[in-house]
């Protein structure tokens, strides 16, 4: 007996395949993948406070140190593009894989001796976040579908948890920038002897030791090794629970999902906007793609050289202050993904992106008028982390609502979202000591691009749906989970 049916007209049409997740599934694979952005969360921001000790650390400036962003973006790049190869090789056996080499590499950083040493460490994390960053939105966008704005949002709402706890990790270990003296301004040696530390010689410990005055010189490089090794294996290890949780759960239910095709569809009037015959697919795609190009390279500035920004203002934190700060930025930058969590569920995405825009661009303005004044940096900055906080997984949302996210379209978004990001370092790192305002000037010029971009994507969308009047909502299976109950 044939499996096809015919409509009312006698054409006979073809029955689509079963492609939902089951209920546990999609509770158990959210989960992990929510406890492995926190750990991945909690890599990133250990890296990036620890820049200036590791400058000390390798003897070396702070543009080369910089460049570790650039190999960081460079082997993301080419991690986003493994989802080409997952018609060939499994996608969750790959990820558990990949997951496990980045937590070991976090952890053998502060043993590197020499610079390529370092870089070749960074150029492995950043193929392993790169794959991840692909992987995971586009599983998330898949199991719920319609409802994946506020499951992004808790997504990313998790990353910005991991964030916070990075830079309290690194806190207690840091030296940071050494001040006019040669002393390190979040000195970590204590004692009773009186301390000094000579600039690029070591540190010069004068102790009291059976009633003679003893000198001792330790290497300050190897001191600040020492103190990074403990944060950077916590990160590491805890990195490595996800993939650990992804192989039992490949054990025991494996990961399956089969995608309709538009030719499985009864009611051609079900399809995504985007997906219907004659809609400009390539176009909104390639606009999206110079959107989230030139928006990453905001977040970017902001996520990976805030703490070092702060170093070198007029006002010149300590590098614990700094990371104080960059903490206090974490931690506005994921209560904003929070919220957003259920704002989703009120207020539609294309408003949310809107408004934080206005956000990131008042605290632009703030952080411009910041002289000696403290207060500024601290409001400029909890803005500037709020306003980004919901912007990426929101658009990757709205256009998942118009366009089905295969693995192929995930992968060409997230790498457009890094190709750009390679440049960073060469500007930041070679003008940030002289020029700190490069910080905040570099983010409102990308800023604004993206905002051009970003109405460009919403006039396409809008002359698209005109063409289709008949256009209804992509239907949600009666037996997912109402929206209500995604968080």
């Amino acid at each position: 007996m044939s499996n096809n049916k015919g409509d009312i007209n006698g054409v006979v049409k073809k029955q689509p395949v079963s492609h939902e997740v089951t209920t546990w599934e999609k509770y158990a694979y959210t989960s992990i993948m929510c406890f492995t952005m926190i750990t991945y969360g909690i890599c990133n921001s250990t890296f990036f406070p620890a820049f200036v000790d590791l400058k000390y650390a390798l003897n070396t400036s702070l543009n080369m140190i910089a460049l570790i962003s650039t190999f960081m973006c460079f082997g993301y790049i080419m991690g986003s593009l493994i989802g080409f190869l997952y018609k060939y090789i499994n996608r969750q056996f790959t990820l558990i894989i990949l997951l496990l080499i980045m937590g070991f590499t976090v952890i053998f950083i502060p043993y590197s001796d020499h610079l390529w040493q370092l870089y070749l460490y960074f150029v492995l994390i950043g193929m392993c976040a790169g794959t991840w960053n692909s992987t995971n939105n586009v599983w998330l966008i898949e199991m719920w579908q319609k409802q994946s704005g506020p499951i992004m949002q808790l997504s990313q709402f998790t990353y910005g948890i991991g964030t916070i706890i990075g830079p309290l990790i690194d806190r207690s270990y840091l030296l940071g920038e050494k001040d006019f003296n040669g002393d390190p301004m979040n000195a970590h040696l204590g004692g009773g002897g009186a301390t000094q530390v000579l600039p690029d010689l070591g540190l010069n410990i004068t102790a009291v030791v059976n009633g003679f005055n003893t000198t001792t010189t330790i290497d300050d490089s190897l001191e600040r090794k020492r103190l990074l090794k403990t944060p950077f294996l916590i990160s590491g290890c805890l990195h490595m629970i996800g993939p650990c949780l992804l192989l039992i759960m490949f054990i025991i239910r494996k990961y399956k999902y089969v995608p309709l095709k538009n030719k499985d569809v009864v009611d051609k009037s079900t399809l995504k906007l985007f997906n219907r015959e004659g809609a400009p697919k390539l176009l909104i795609i390639i606009v999206t793609c110079i959107f989230l190009a030139f928006y990453s390279i905001s977040e970017v500035i902001y996520l990976e050289f805030g703490a070092t920004y702060f170093q070198y203002i007029p006002i010149r934190l300590s590098a614990s202050k700094a990371a104080e700060i960059f903490s206090a930025m974490s931690l506005s930058y994921t209560i904003g993904r929070g919220v957003n969590i259920f704002v989703a569920l009120k207020v539609k995405l294309h408003i949310i992106i809107a408004y934080h825009f206005l956000i990131i661009i008042t605290a632009i303005i703030t952080l411009l008028t910041v002289d000696q004044s403290l207060l500024h940096l601290w409001i400029g900055s909890l803005m500037l982390s709020f306003g980004f906080s919901p912007i990426f997984p929101a658009v990757f949302a709205f256009i998942g609502q118009h366009l089905e996210i295969t693995n192929r379209i995930g992968t060409i978004l997230i790498f457009a979202h890094a190709c750009l990001n390679i440049i960073v370092p060469f500007i930041l790192g070679t003008y940030l000591e002289k020029y700190p305002f490069v910080f905040p000037v570099g983010i409102i010029m990308n800023v604004s691009v993206g905002i051009v971009m970003y109405f460009i994507m919403l006039y396409i969308i809008r002359q698209t749906k005109r063409k289709y009047k008949d256009l209804k909502e992509y239907k949600v299976d009666k037996n997912q989970i109402p929206l209500k109950e995604c968080i």
